[in-house]
């Protein structure tokens, strides 16, 4: 059974934010090729629908799907594979609200981390995560296939809700 994170209540003027399905994978696949610098295939976006642990969030202008976010949550832990805005769409805050809504999320349903790897030397990445309470953990020598770039794991961790707030 899929985790029920829900992306409904993210607002960023001007753009939708919903569950992906199936058929989006198209769009998704759009976003990523120009968003990457090694893109995941088509194939790859619509096995994930499969994965019982995984979500993907899109943003859409109108009806166009212009930025997403995939996810695996697993027992305590939200480990992000993958979050790509297209370029039109880029520094309007939809990377950090859906970051800040899976945080949310993670809060809400008694989760104690949120991870990731980020290429080292995505510097813009590493500073949006490390303003939303990231901090690196670790660094991979030569995880990226396509180049054998390092990855840096950041990882931000949850705090427990507070009694009385309206979480519990």
């Amino acid at each position: 059974m899929k985790a029920s994170f829900s992306p409904a209540s993210i607002k960023v003027d001007g753009f939708t934010f919903r569950k992906a399905v199936r058929e989006d994978a198209k769009q998704i696949t759009l976003v990523e090729k120009n968003a990457q610098p090694a893109p995941w295939s088509e194939a790859v976006f619509v096995n994930e629908f499969d994965v019982k642990v995984s979500n993907i969030w899109v943003c859409l202008s109108g009806d166009k799907i212009v930025a997403f976010i995939v996810f695996w949550v697993v027992a305590d832990e939200v480990h992000i594979l993958n979050v790509a805005v297209h370029d039109d769409a880029r520094r309007k805050g939809i990377a950090t609200a859906f970051i800040r809504q899976l945080q949310s999320e993670s809060e809400r349903s008694f989760k104690t981390v949120l991870s990731l790897e980020v290429r080292a030397s995505n510097d813009a990445a590493q500073t949006l995560y490390a303003g939303l309470g990231f901090n690196k953990i670790a660094h991979r020598e030569a995880y990226y296939a396509d180049n054998g770039e390092d990855a840096i794991i950041l990882a931000c961790i949850i705090e427990e809700p507070t009694l009385g707030s309206d979480t519990l």
